[in-house]
């Protein structure tokens, strides 16, 4: 059985050598996924931590530890709590501008997520936009990742304005930074043209799908990304009643599917085309 680690007397650096230690056997038992025997150590190192070492670290990690442990069995309440509870100790030990605070902060909005509490969510979006921003500045290809993520927020609560700027503003970011932000990119001016498709703005959704597909095309995401694009403008171009566009783009889409489609999948391209020749010859 483990007991308290260290008297009260020990010296700091043995301390926080010991609480280290501790801290890391904890996190083996979570890479392990044995989370009984994780959270029993982690409950324990944390203990000792706000005894003996208040605000430290170790302390930090140990809250942080059981945070992460919650979050893996899916208790977030609890996540949510020992998530918060690390944030406060980080923020009044190096700022709420750290790199760890905005960690803390970006785990602590997809736990609003998953607990449906997206208001909440956004609000600490909010907070962490501002804490990027002032660190790295809004120009930045990271930033502007995260107010993709803050748009898909406001999205969620129907703040569809406030969602189309800021997925405009990281739009603008994204397209000039490099090779190693197509992704970010490409999920923003997608998530852009799903808004619009959502709100029946065809004329707007198929701007934005066929940007997303010139970014498919010239970087090379790959074939799912390819079709879901061509699937989607086929949709909106249908919804506009161009029909040869829509009808191309199925095509195109089918012929990228041939050979490993569900025949669900070619039986529902099929259909559409056949619909769409029904009305073009009327």
């Amino acid at each position: 059985m483990m007991g308290t680690l260290v008297c009260t007397a020990a010296p700091p650096d043995q301390v926080a050598a010991g609480l280290d230690a501790l801290n890391a056997v904890c996190r083996s038992a979570i890479d392990r996924r044995n989370f009984d025997e994780a959270l029993r150590l982690c409950k324990r190192v944390s203990f000792d931590a706000s005894k003996l070492a208040p605000g430290s670290q170790a302390h930090i990690t140990s809250l942080i530890n059981i945070g992460d442990i919650k979050s893996l069995v899916d208790n977030d309440v609890d996540a949510d709590a020992y998530y918060a509870s690390a944030l406060t100790l980080v923020e009044r030990a190096e700022g709420s501008d750290s790199p760890q605070a905005a960690h803390l902060l970006t785990m602590m909005v997809e736990i609003k997520v998953k607990r449906g509490k997206i208001l909440d969510a956004e609000v600490l979006m909010q907070r962490l936009l501002a804490t990027l921003e002032r660190t790295f500045g809004s120009d930045d290809a990271a930033v502007a990742a995260s107010r993709t993520r803050y748009a898909d927020l406001l999205s969620q609560t129907r703040q569809f304005p406030e969602a189309e700027l800021a997925y405009g503003r990281a739009i603008q970011v994204l397209e000039h930074a490099g090779a190693e932000s197509t992704d970010a990119y490409a999920l923003a001016v997608r998530h852009l043209a799903e808004l619009y498709e959502r709100r029946a703005q065809y004329i707007q959704a198929e701007v934005q799908y066929r940007r997303l597909l010139d970014i498919v095309e010239r970087r090379a995401l790959g074939t799912e990304a390819l079709t879901t694009t061509l699937d989607r403008l086929a949709n909106v171009c249908e919804e506009q009643n161009k029909w040869s566009e829509a009808a191309l783009f199925y095509r195109r889409e089918m012929s990228l599917l041939s050979a490993n489609a569900s025949p669900e999948a070619m039986g529902r391209i099929q259909a559409r085309l056949s619909a769409l020749d029904s009305v073009e010859r009327r």
